[in-house]
């Protein structure tokens, strides 16, 4: 039932505190964005944990997450992104954990991810195809211990990234660094 059109601007929105858990959930077919998260007061942090679901057929960001006072954390394994703009467009991340997760056929980035002084806490045994930009962009600033694992066949892409002093980002065995496409993009590591 219900309307299969795609007249809706966005399925799922979650402000400031918001807390939601998905599991085995299909967001599909927004005019805009699958699920939008947005922390815009200073101090609040929207959560979003997803497992065994899909989010597919988007016009826009599958998800995306935006906010210019507050922060994001995602939890989201298991699970297919797909037929979106972007399959995550996240800014403000205090935390992400992406694990075992496909991304395909999104126009633009598989996963942007930009930090706000933020760690990844698990971002391995994901993979992807056919997306504009096929590997995981990160961004911001690494203000935690980070590690990265190696996703085979799915690189991580450098988009004007900072590890803040006092922070360690370590690239285990195996991992793929690419710099983004563009003149602004930088890698910083502060002593």
């Amino acid at each position: 039932g219900g309307n299969t059109n795609a007249s809706y601007n966005t399925t799922l929105h979650l402000y400031n505190n918001a807390t939601v858990t998905l599991d085995h959930v299909t967001i599909t077919e927004s005019a805009s964005r699958g699920i939008y998260l947005n922390a815009y007061s200073t101090g609040t942090v929207a959560r979003l944990t997803m497992t065994n679901s899909a989010v597919e057929n988007n016009t826009n960001d599958g998800i995306y997450a935006y906010g210019s006072s507050g922060a994001h954390q995602l939890d989201i394994s298991n699970s297919t992104i797909r037929n979106n703009s972007n399959g995550i467009d996240a800014s403000q991340l205090a935390s992400v954990s992406l694990s075992n997760n496909t991304f395909t056929n999104n126009t633009g980035y598989a996963a942007y991810l930009s930090f706000s002084a933020g760690t990844a806490t698990v971002l391995g045994a994901n993979s992807g195809s056919g997306n504009g930009r096929n590997g995981i962009a990160l961004a911001g600033s690494i203000g935690q211990d980070t590690t990265l694992p190696a996703n085979p066949g799915f690189p991580y892409i450098i988009s004007s990234l900072t590890v803040n002093s006092g922070a360690t980002l370590t690239l285990t065995e195996g991992v793929v660094v690419k710099p983004e496409y563009s003149n602004s993009s930088h890698f910083y590591v502060n002593g």
